[in-house]
């Protein structure tokens, strides 16, 4: 009474009530009548009319249904299997060849975020007798090949499993004899995983020995909700995609859409960690359905995910042996749903021809339809946030930062209008909170400027206004805040720009001191570097910065219209720019820079609101504009070389990519 009670946070005294007397109630409402122990109960469900056939195992015509199908059907059981009553007779789980769904990695991802209560701890030591085969448990489960490798306890199986309620109120033979036939086509490993989740609530380290399409069966056989809702969230990882999905579509007469529907939201993720490991035995479909999903229903939004969808079907034909002839059918196919149209020349030679998965003519085909349109390095990705003063939306947006990978990417807007920083995950675009409000205390800002995050994910913004740089832990607490007004080493005027290095040295644009300044983490001062002028290596009013992977930093030089380059101990290196001027590599304001994963560098100007790219020795190669970066602020750029661009007239961030 008290685990039941622990587990389903019921008072002891109802509890008690609950299992006393649910069941003699379901029975009256179902019979009108309460039978003695020796009666005939006729509570199976045969289109609302019992034939006699069953005696208490289904609650409902819908599970009468699932289990025994039309009437016909369950009479022609009950003659064939000599049934007493009890339907001890289920069909096995229905597994066709391929590759087991492992779920150790699942395993340790879920438990990684974080284990039980201290109210599951009896439902530990009761699982531990089960296992043990210890005579406290009074029930025995028998396997087809006549194994009895443990046992379990009714009174756990009837609180947490209604169809094994069902059994044990029936009187039938699992009653009787206390022997619990299980279902054919289930092994030992994946039938221990399904009671240790009925004991735990949880899967635990029993589910990383499991074969998840066992799972799957066992969830739908006995309808654990939460046990198939574990396997569709937790239980599918890149690890294990392309066997659940390959699962799915085998099983798909039996009601294994949602697994499919999972796997295909896992793939529209990214395809990018898929090895060729992971990829050796995935079949056509598994491709196909896969690489559809991230694409999308235009063969790819952006030439990134193109050229992703390109990679990966060459790690799946390298895995399965290379491009034979009975594969290049398959390719062909495939390839034909990626829309390789939207590369630049320079990429269509250098990924498509090089691929090995087009043909010569199909590629010709592109080259002679190809749009000059599409010769750029960057295309527009997707959008983050709204104009507003709600608590996800910015009043007057300034600039961004990234930080992290994968599923936990994550870019931080600044407000300076609303005095705080709102943070969204980079692939849902959910909102996840904020840092600081309006004011001037410890933990408030009166303009942030500008934002960067350590390796750590610490998150650091400058206040011009308040010559200080306040720190945040990665929920949004305030730790800790440096800086004083001043000109003096260490000191600060108006400071705006930040990036970190490798080593997390923070690299600080001094504005009104026409500078830049280089920390430690705790706000020691390190260096500074420029002085005022306009020769090379000094500084006019600078205002971004960025670090490229080579260690060099890029400073938007905006009084002087031009970007300068120095290493980490100040020695001038080189200049980006034309000069002043609205033509193809020159400046009015630039206010931003950041450095692309292949050394691109995107310089931001807001007085010709658009962005320009350079490749790393200066040459020009885009110019990115329209109305959707107008009023353009703040950019930065992440591991995968998406770049961020702030749009100030519609209060939003737009991802290149």
């Amino acid at each position: 009474v008290f685990w039941f009670s622990a587990l389903s946070s019921t008072p002891p005294a109802r509890a008690l009530g609950l299992l006393l007397h649910s069941a003699p109630r379901r029975v009256i409402a179902k019979m009108g009548t309460q039978g003695g122990g020796g009666e005939k109960r006729k509570t199976c469900y045969n289109n609302g009319v019992c034939d006699g056939g069953h005696s208490g195992r289904h609650s409902s015509p819908k599970r009468h249904m699932a289990f025994c199908g039309s009437a016909g059907e369950v009479q022609e059981n009950t003659k064939k299997q000599q049934c007493d009553g009890g339907c001890d007779k289920r069909e096995g789980a229905t597994i066709k060849e391929g590759a087991a769904w492992d779920l150790s990695e699942a395993v340790r991802r879920s438990m990684g975020k974080g284990g039980a209560g201290s109210k599951l701890h009896l439902g530990e030591k009761l699982f531990a007798q089960a296992m043990e085969c210890s005579e406290r448990a009074d029930i025995v489960f028998e396997f087809s090949d006549g194994q009895r490798p443990f046992r379990g306890h009714s009174c756990v199986l009837i609180a947490m499993c209604e169809e094994y309620e069902g059994l044990f109120r029936s009187g039938g033979v699992e009653k009787k004899e206390g022997v619990v036939q299980v279902p054919p086509g289930i092994s030992v490993a994946s039938f221990r995983a399904f009671l240790e989740f009925l004991y735990l609530g949880r899967c635990g380290e029993a589910c990383s020995a499991a074969d998840g399409r066992e799972l799957v069966g066992l969830s739908q056989m006995y309808h654990v909700a939460g046990l198939r809702e574990w396997l569709l969230t937790d239980g599918i990882g890149t690890e294990n995609v392309c066997v659940a999905y390959e699962y799915g579509l085998q099983d798909k007469d039996n009601r294994s859409d949602d697994v499919i529907s999972a796997c295909l939201s896992h793939a529209k993720k990214g395809l990018g960690a898929l090895s060729a490991e992971r990829l050796r035995g995935a079949t056509a479909g598994v491709v196909k359905g896969l690489l559809g999903s991230r694409l999308g229903a235009s063969g790819g939004v952006s030439r990134a995910r193109v050229t992703e969808g390109l990679e990966f079907v060459q790690r799946w034909v390298k895995a399965n042996g290379g491009m034979s002839e009975n594969l290049k059918k398959e390719v062909d196919g495939i390839v034909n749903m990626i829309d390789i149209g939207k590369m630049s020349r320079r990429y269509l030679a250098k990924v498509v021809q090089s691929s090995g998965l087009v043909s010569d003519r199909r590629f010709q085909q592109v080259m002679d339809h190809w749009i000059p349109r599409f010769d750029r390095e960057f295309d527009l990705g997707r959008t983050y946030g709204t104009e507003g003063r709600g608590p996800e939306q910015f009043r007057r947006i300034w600039n961004v930062a990234v930080h992290g990978d994968g599923d936990n990417e994550r870019i931080a807007g600044i407000d300076y209008d609303m005095g705080r920083v709102l943070m969204f995950n980079v692939d849902s675009g959910a909102c996840l909170g904020s840092a600081g409000r309006k004011g001037q205390d410890p933990g408030q800002f009166d303009m942030p400027a500008c934002a960067a995050f350590n390796s750590k994910g610490e998150l650091f913004v400058t206040d011009f206004t308040l010559h200080r740089i306040q720190v945040f832990d990665q929920g949004g607490a305030f730790l800790r805040h440096f800086g004083t007004r001043g000109s003096e080493p260490g000191m600060l005027d108006g400071p705006h720009g930040l990036a970190f290095t490798a080593d997390d040295q923070l690299v600080v644009v001094d504005n009104r001191n026409n500078r830049v300044q280089v920390f430690r983490e705790d706000g020691t001062f390190v260096r500074a570097i420029g002085s005022q002028g306009d020769s090379d290596g000094m500084l006019e009013r600078p205002v971004g910065v960025a670090v490229s992977p080579d260690g060099l930093l890029y400073v938007c030089d905006a009084g002087n219209q031009r970007v300068q380059v120095f290493d980490i101990e100040g020695k001038f290196i080189k200049g980006v720019g034309a000069g002043e001027g609205k033509g193809a590599g020159e400046f009015v304001r630039p206010v931003q820079v950041a450095v692309g994963a292949e050394g691109q560098v995107l310089v931001a100007d807001a007085a010709r609101d658009d962005v320009q790219v350079f490749r790393g020795d200066g040459s020009h190669v885009q110019t990115i504009g329209g109305t959707l970066l107008s009023h353009l602020g703040g950019m930065c750029v992440d591991r995968e070389g998406r770049v961020f661009v702030v749009c100030r007239a519609k209060g939003m961030i737009v991802m290149l990519a």
